[in-house]
């Protein structure tokens, strides 16, 4: 109840540091918790700027992560490069920083330095979607197996509606694949829009042309 009622305009953010250097990184999901989500971005913001490690960096990666989420990318850009350079090299948080920052240099459109971040980052269905876009955008060879690879290889996930939009946003796009290819991205589309019906007659439309093999190692 006192958290919810905090005037920061009355006290300054950094008093929170008289608790203890590590206050601030605590105090910002303690805000959260009483729905001030002004006043745990404040919190954040002092403790990458005044808290020691790994308070800093902790905060750094979080203060990015929100800041992407409120489309704030070279915000969050500098925050995800700022907990990287001060987190341990090979870290598990240099790495949660290498994550949040491919992500904000994806929605800048950044793509080659998105494409030269990735390297190190575990796999996973949107960092594959980011791979593939970014490969696209920049006319990279294989950017069409990259996309490919992530329909058939993740379960279907709104990822697969993010990758069917941005491809089908330019009808020659789609033209680059097989027709089994397109018909396995627009019955994923499907499935994800909630068309159970028109997804599973697709699907098996998939699943005749696909090669055993192919339906063996795929998600499908």
């Amino acid at each position: 109840a006192f958290l919810a009622s905090v005037d920061l305009e009355k006290h300054e953010p950094s008093e929170a540091l008289a608790v203890g250097p590590e206050a601030p990184f605590y105090l910002a999901f303690a805000f959260d918790a009483v729905e001030r989500p002004d006043a745990a971005l404040a919190m954040l913001d002092l403790a990458v700027e005044r808290s020691p490690e790994p308070w800093r960096s902790e905060a750094a990666v979080e203060l990015a992560k929100r800041l992407v989420e409120s489309r704030e990318y070279e915000r969050a850009e500098k925050a995800a490069r700022k907990a990287e350079t001060g987190a341990a090299r090979g870290s598990e948080l240099a790495t949660r920083a290498r994550r949040v920052l491919v992500e904000a240099l994806y929605w800048q459109k950044r793509d080659r330095e998105v494409l030269q971040a990735m390297p190190g980052l575990d796999r996973d269905a949107e960092t594959d979607l980011f791979r593939a876009v970014s490969s696209w955008r920049l006319g990279v060879d294989g950017a069409t197996g990259l996309f490919v690879d992530l329909f058939l290889r993740e379960n279907a996930s709104a990822v697969h509606s993010r990758a069917y939009t941005f491809l089908a946003s330019d009808p020659a796009w789609l033209g680059r694949f097989t027709r089994p290819q397109q018909d396995l991205m627009a019955a994923k589309f499907s499935l994800v829009q909630g068309e159970w019906a028109a997804g599973v007659a697709k699907m098996e439309a998939v699943l005749d042309a696909l090669e055993p093999n192919e339906i063996a190692e795929s998600a499908l």
